[in-house]
């Protein structure tokens, strides 16, 4: 009974459907949103977007997303910085603290996009599915209201195929 409730807000892991757990892996490439980032000096607490044409750009090289596809966002974030402390500072803390710039991750509109494709489960590679500063919260919903789960700080997304391997979480 918050605003923006709704039955999906109850959808606890034991009520989801076995099915959406796994499916083909499609690692949409986005490697180039964290290297621009790091260059960007201007940007620290701010999250390259990966939009709908960087889902789009995937589909031209390889194949259209579909129902019961996994959608895996490399950027290779977490390989890079998730590492002890203090040096792991970097991962989250230095991004919240804006001396650091932020992780890839999509924008409620690419989330969106996935949605209309029947993509139900998604992984990200980098601490959270929501980009800051600002758009976590709107991110999470766009792909929450539609049943979305995903996996966030993946690691070693390099070593799958960009289509064909099997994804579950």
């Amino acid at each position: 009974k918050r605003e923006k409730s709704g039955p999906l807000g109850l959808a606890y892991t034991d009520k989801i459907e076995p099915w959406q757990f796994g499916g083909e892996a499609c690692v949409v490439d986005v490697r180039d949103l964290l290297d621009d980032a790091t260059l960007d000096k201007n940007a620290k607490g701010t999250s390259p977007l990966v939009r709908p044409q960087h889902v789009e750009r995937f589909e031209k090289q390889h194949r259209k997303l579909r129902f019961g596809d996994v959608a895996l966002f490399r950027s290779d974030y977490t390989d890079r910085f998730y590492r002890p402390l203090p040096e792991g500072r970097r991962f989250i803390a230095d991004v919240l603290d804006r001396k650091a710039v932020g992780y890839p991750d999509p924008d409620p509109d690419c989330m969106e996009l996935l949605a209309k494709r029947g993509v139900m489960t998604l992984g990200t590679d980098s601490a959270s599915m929501g980009p800051l500063p600002d758009l976590a919260e709107p991110t999470h919903y766009a792909g929450l209201k539609h049943g979305m789960i995903w996996t966030e700080g993946a690691t070693n997304l390099c070593t799958l195929p960009p289509t064909g391997a099997f994804y579950i979480l």
